[in-house]
């Protein structure tokens, strides 16, 4: 998008290296957990912002069931990034509840939201002994699929399948997916429904969820599937302000596999119909523009900061000249400049392109976060400023599943390998 608004493809040939520098610390006290966190209200606990230490420390041994370190070779996969220790008191963390799913969690300054057993929408303080608060609970019969937060207000979407009484729908399909998506103000708690429709398909599960969303604190975004669901027709994505009006429309001709928000803009992944395995196309439009422009193709992942002014993604595999291939490649574009940087290496060693890139805006420029992998499969949540001022990854105890960016805090997710207990931490990170 170029300045005024005016969209353009970026050109990937000239972008910029984000340069990585080292000189932090990294997280080695993360150990087993004891279990959910205890009943009890307190307060609030939120880490201080500190300074990172400008020496480093090589972190503790990780704990029995979580991933324990795959040497130094494989370390080396993570070039550019400090292995970055803090000390308990500047990390928060709270236990969650048995059977968290991590497919859809959202973060609102010290609140994580996240969907428990399918049914539940719950909360918690990270940081706090307080219980979660259950916001939301499917009735029989329904589960919860995606959730988004902003400010004040929770998007989640609930649905239902049925076979159709051996009569099929659109194009022979002969399951019915009903979809509503509803609003909750958690000032107010009051709460509506925004939207509900109906789709006809041939195997439903969470990846082919009908319903994507997305929120700021003035507007909301959905994708609309075509109705009954035919595979010849376009989904739209629309975005509305809270009250219900409608902003623009964005069409897209390939199944919607994630909607993003951020100001004035929108960024859409969209996948060719029947496909799981092969490369997401990432499109962005705003109000001036709904025409979706492609920005990038493959992509796996993205993230788009509050404001909109910074487009986040994490490329697919893919093999270079030397039959070497990209692993954990992730692109920035400014969305006002549509300059694109990189944050990425090569290696011969094939491992799994986690993705997950979270990305926000300060006032020195984007700050990103993304899932970094070795090749022995390892996960850390890694981060970056993009000025260059800071790098580095944490070796969290436990497997991260999930993060995300709100500002410079950090939080993720992590959970046993066992699929026991997950806990959430948070960290404010710095660039000096």
């Amino acid at each position: 998008m170029q300045a005024g608004g005016r969209l353009r493809k970026p050109y990937l040939a000239t972008a910029v290296i984000v340069a990585l520098a080292a000189g932090i610390v990294g997280l080695g006290f993360l150990g087993p957990h004891a279990g959910p966190a205890a009943s009890g209200h307190g307060a609030s606990a939120s880490p201080a912002a500190s300074t990172i230490p400008r020496s480093l420390s090589r972190p503790a041994a990780a704990a029995s069931e979580g991933p324990t370190p795959d040497g130094p070779e494989a370390l080396q996969a993570l070039t550019g990034l400090a292995q970055v220790q803090l000390p308990p008191s500047r990390v928060a963390a709270s236990s969650l509840p048995l059977r968290v799913v991590d497919r859809s969690m959202a973060v609102v300054g010290q609140r994580l939201f996240y969907i428990v057993a399918s049914y539940r929408l719950e909360s918690s303080e990270i940081g706090s002994s307080a219980d979660p608060q259950t916001l939301a609970v499917a009735a029989s019969g329904e589960s919860i699929n995606a959730i988004a937060a902003a400010g004040s207000s929770i998007v989640y979407v609930v649905t239902s399948a049925s076979g159709s009484g051996g009569q099929a729908g659109s194009n022979g399909a002969n399951l019915r997916v009903t979809w509503s998506v509803w609003l909750l103000d958690l000032k107010s708690g009051s709460r509506r429904r925004l939207d509900e429709g109906t789709r006809y398909t041939s195997s439903f599960t969470v990846a082919d969820s009908p319903v994507h969303v997305a929120v700021t604190s003035s507007a909301y975004a959905l994708d609309r599937p075509a109705s009954p669901g035919g595979a010849t027709q376009t989904d739209a994505v629309e975005v509305h302000s809270l009250d219900g009006k409608l902003l623009w429309s964005s069409q897209v001709t390939a199944p919607v596999v994630d909607v993003l928000l951020g100001g004035n803009r929108l960024a859409i992944l969209t996948q060719e119909i029947g496909s799981r395995s092969e490369p997401r196309t990432l499109w962005l439009s705003d109000a001036a523009h709904p025409d979706p422009v492609e920005v990038s193709h493959p992509a796996s992942s993205a993230s788009l900061s509050s404001d909109g002014a910074y487009l986040a993604w994490d490329l697919a595999p893919a093999s270079g000249p030397t039959g070497k291939d990209f692993l954990s490649e992730v692109a920035i574009e400014n969305t006002a400049s549509g300059a694109v940087s990189f944050l990425g290496r090569v290696t011969t060693v094939a491992a799994p392109l986690p993705g997950g890139p979270s990305v926000s805006a300060t006032a020195r420029g984007a700050v990103i976060a993304w899932l970094a992998a070795t090749p022995g499969g390892l996960v850390y949540p890694a981060f970056s400023f993009a000025s260059g001022a800071a790098a580095g990854f944490f070796d969290a105890g436990q497997q991260p599943v999930w993060l995300r960016l709100d500002g410079t805090r950090l939080t993720w997710v992590t959970q046993r390998r066992d699929g026991g207990y997950a806990t959430a931490f948070a960290t404010e990170l710095t660039s000096s």
